[in-house]
Parts: structure tokens; C-alpha cells; sequence
């Protein structure tokens, strides 16, 4: 069965801190090989940091974008380094992996230098999980395409759920670039914390700060039925040039299999439209999100193996089930599950999150 939706692989942010302790910083090339439930990712080089050049010196949190196989809940991780370039050792002191299509994440405490010449002489070890009850979200913020809609502002989120606020999540660690809110830049951000309503603004501050937003779109795996009644957004109104032109904004919950979009597409600011540099909004729409799977059916090649009968499939996921799929638009024969038939199945479905089980059976009329 394969989920036509590209989820084939999945994304992980990862994030390491190196230990505020002398000599703690290394110039080796570290490989990093996560282990679940449903295998292993293979080693991955952690090389490309969001945040520094240079990474993995003494106090630096550098994080990571890895896209790797599923591979299930994660149950430990090998770190190390190949003890190469000058003073390789190193004092890793915590990694954090953040998983936003399972609304997981995984925190481990390791405190030990990874070093031939320190502790018990190791460069590779396993740690495993201390934590993995929080659940992650997938913010993307889309900046209009308008004469002036970019900032350099510091952007602040506060996100309201039913078990309280986050309070400001600062926004300065995009995937996708590093000088985020320019003009038409969609930023992606990884957070944890809870959801039902956002409040999103910056401070004002650097050259040019005015920020002209487009959407916000939120994807939330989350664990419980949620539901948006509304959102808070705008802006602290501080610094020269503050006022800006919200678009839109867009919210996924794929755990609920529903899209919100809120549609404003007026100025927040002081001197433009009624004066407002909050306001609120109420969803103009909600629909399904729906993904498709391509399953291939095997009959086999034994006597009688065929069947004229209804075919029906129920797959269970993480995040729920599809309800039973009725199995009789064959793309490959008119008359599908006859002896050593390969039959293949669009099924458009919910979200149902990392598929665990299937479960068929057939009807006879």
C-alpha cells in the first residue's frame, strides 16, 4: 500500500546542544542513526545546522532538518563522530527530536563527552528517551506579495489550546530561509504546545519592519478532539513603520482531518483602515482534508483462489481508521481478485496518521 500524499518519508527536526564545559566543542563530522519501533533511519549526517556555519561549539544549540524512512516510535539513538580535525572531542549534553507528522517528541539527556581521550574513551553511544509526551506542530506563515509587506522585525506567536497559552514562541528559526518575512517567503517552524486560537505580531525592531502577512498554516497532529472557534492576531505597534496588511490564515488539523482558513485581508495599523492593530477572526471555512493511498491487492495462484464477492478494507492508523473501503474500482481488470490477479485501488480517505493494521473480508451476495 502506498500513500500517494508524499508522507513515504518524513521529516524530523533535531535539535543537539553542545555543553557549556572547556574544550567541549568538536570539528568532527557527527552521524546521528535514530532506532524504532519499525526499524532504523540508517546514519544521517548532522551537517547542515539552521543556525550556525560553524556548528557544535561550546554552548551552540544547532538544529537539523532530517528526512529519513518511518520508522515508528522511536526507541533510542546512536550519536558519535569520526574523531577527526583538531581536538574532536566532544561534550553533547541534550538532543531533541521533533517529529510534527506524529505530533511526537523525543528528548534526550546524554551530559558525556563523546572522546577518546576523555570518560571511557568512546566516540559512538546510545541514549535513550527521557520524554516523548508533547506534541509538535508544523507552522508555516506565508508574507504577502505587496510592495512593502516584508519585515525584519522579531515575530511573535502565542498560541491558545484547551489547556492554556504557550505564551510567545518566538518565530526566528525557519526551515526554509535564513532571513525569514521577506516578500511571498513561506517560513515553516517547528513548536510544541497545545492549539485552539493564535495570536501572532513582532516587535518593531531592525531596518524596514513593517511586515505584510499572507497566511499561517498550522498543521496539529494532536491527541484529543480540538476544534477553532476563533483567532487573535496583530502586532505590538512598536518601532518606525509598524502597520501591516494580513491576508490570510490557514490552520490543518490532520489529526481531525479539517482545514481552517480565516480571511482578513486588512491593514493592522494605526494610521490605515479603522485604526485596529488586533483583531479577531472567525473561521470563513472549514473543509475535509483528504489524502489517497494506491493499494495493490495479490490474489494468489492457487486453485479457486478468485472471488466474485465484495471486498471491503478497513486501514487503522495512529490517529483513528478509514471506515470500511469498499474494494470494486479496479484500475488493472473489470472483473478484479481472479487467480493470480494484481489489483490496484485509488481510495480517497482522512487523516488517519502512521498506518498500524489493515483489516479486509468479503461479502457474499
Amino acid at each position: 500500500m502506498k500513500l500517494l500524499t508524499d508522507f513515504s518519508d518524513i521529516s524530523s527536526q533535531v535539535k543537539v546542544k553542545t555543553g557549556d564545559v572547556d574544550h567541549g566543542s568538536t570539528d568532527a563530522k557527527v552521524t546521528l542513526r535514530i532506532y524504532g519501533s519499525l526499524g532504523d533511519t540508517g546514519p544521517l549526517q548532522l551537517d547542515q545546522s539552521l543556525n550556525h556555519s560553524d556548528p557544535f561549539h561550546r554552548n551552540y544549540i544547532d538544529t537539523f532538518i532530517l528526512t529519513a524512512p518511518v520508522i515508528g516510535q522511536i526507541e533510542k539513538i546512536k550519536i558519535g563522530h569520526d574523531n577527526s580535525g583538531i581536538g574532536p572531542g566532544w561534550y553533547v549534553e541534550t538532543i531533541t527530536i521533533d517529529i510534527p507528522s506524529e505530533g511526537r517528541r523525543y528528548v534526550f539527556l546524554c551530559h558525556r563527552w563523546l572522546s577518546v581521550s576523555d570518560a571511557d574513551g568512546a566516540t559512538v553511544t546510545e541514549f535513550y528517551p527521557t520524554s516523548g509526551e508533547d506534541i509538535s506542530y508544523q507552522v508555516e506563515v506565508k508574507t504577502g506579495d505587496e510592495p512593502g509587506a516584508e519585515t525584519a522585525a522579531n515575530i511573535t506567536l502565542i498560541i491558545y489550546g484547551s489547556r492554556g497559552s504557550t505564551g510567545p514562541l518566538q518565530l526566528d528559526q525557519s526551515l526554509n530561509h535564513s532571513d525569514p518575512f521577506q516578500r511571498n517567503y513561506t517560513d515553516t517552524f517547528i513548536l510544541t504546545a497545545p492549539i485552539e486560537t493564535i495570536k501572532i505580531g513582532h516587535d518593531n525592531s531592525g531596518i524596514d519592519p513593517e511586515w505584510y502577512v499572507e497566511t499561517i498554516t498550522i498543521d496539529v497532529p494532536s491527541a484529543g478532539r480540538r476544534f477553532i472557534k476563533k483567532i487573535k492576531i496583530g502586532h505590538d505597534n512598536s518601532g518606525i513603520g509598524p502597520g501591516w496588511y494580513l491576508g490570510t490564515v490557514t490552520i490543518d488539523f490532520p489529526s481531525e482531518s479539517r482545514r481552517y482558513e480565516f480571511v482578513c485581508n486588512r491593514w493592522l495599523s494605526k494610521s490605515d483602515d479603522d485604526g485596529q492593530i488586533v483583531r479577531e477572526l472567525q473561521p470563513t471555512s472549514s473543509e475535509d482534508i483528504l489524502y489517497q493511498y494506491q493499494v495493490e491487492v495479490k490474489t494468489v495462484d492457487v486453485v479457486d483462489a478468485g472471488t466474485d464477492a465484495k471486498v471491503t478494507l478497513i486501514i487503522y492508523g495512529s490517529c483513528g481508521d478509514t471506515g470500511p473501503l469498499q474494494l470494486d474500482q479496479s484500475l488493472n481488470h473489470a472483473d478484479p481478485f481472479q487467480r493470480n490477479y494484481t489489483d490496484t485501488f485509488i481510495l480517497t480517505v482522512p487523516v488517519i496518521g502512521q498506518v498500524r493494521k489493515l483489516d479486509n473480508h468479503r461479502n457474499k451476495d
